[in-house]
């Protein structure tokens, strides 16, 4: 069973038959880590603040984080933007009145040979009744045009949750203006994801 992240579904449908080549040599998962080494931190410390109900901790964990880095200007003021993204997160998540459920693990079965993986860093029972699902991001721009949003509405709609379509929201957490940005996909969305996402599935079937 050959598995990929569901991060690298874009890269995934930009080239279906480049990225099962790839896929099959085993060959799409690697780089990146290091580039977001200071968001990742940031993400523990929100992962932190959850465990303990308690901002204090999650700032001294983010703070102390943060302390391998070399004194400088530049990482000083990176240090300051996270901090204010954090103290963001938890004012937002007080106005917006929903509640945490956990950290989820995903998986979808492509076909016999390959299955997407990976986890959903934020789920919430949200006050319209229904669910919340979150991404972390940098950017709050163009985020809506991903296939994954769709495609993880659906199954945790049908396979997860046993709701109805309408009933769950998808979206980031930005840290570039420190917003929660949801949407629900309609049915007609949906249809069309599944049926590129099936176009996926075929070409990884035809390498």
């Amino acid at each position: 069973m050959k598995k990929f992240s569901i991060t690298k579904l874009e890269k995934a449908r930009q080239n279906p038959t480049d990225f099962a080549k790839l896929l099959m040599a085993g060959t799409t998962d690697s780089g990146g880590f290091f580039r977001r080494a200071r968001f990742v931190r940031w993400q523990d410390a929100v992962n932190e603040y959850h465990k303990t109900n308690d901002l204090s901790k999650a700032l001294n964990y983010l703070e102390k984080s943060f302390s391998n880095y070399a004194s400088n200007s530049a990482n000083r003021r990176a240090y300051e933007s996270y901090l204010m993204s954090l103290d963001s997160y938890v004012s937002e998540l007080n106005s917006n009145g929903n509640i945490f459920l956990k950290k989820e693990t995903l998986k979808i079965s492509l076909n016999a040979i390959s299955m997407i993986t990976g986890r959903v860093p934020l789920t919430f029972m949200n006050n319209k009744g229904g669910f919340s699902l979150y991404f972390f991001s940098k950017t709050s721009v163009g985020w809506e045009t991903e296939l994954r949003f769709p495609i993880i509405q659906n199954h945790f709609a049908k396979e997860v949750y046993g709701t109805d379509l309408n009933k769950i929201e998808v979206g980031v957490f930005s840290i570039q203006d420190n917003k929660f940005h949801q949407q629900t996909y309609s049915n007609a969305d949906i249809s069309i994801s599944i049926e590129e996402l099936a176009n996926i599935g075929k070409a990884i079937l035809e390498v």
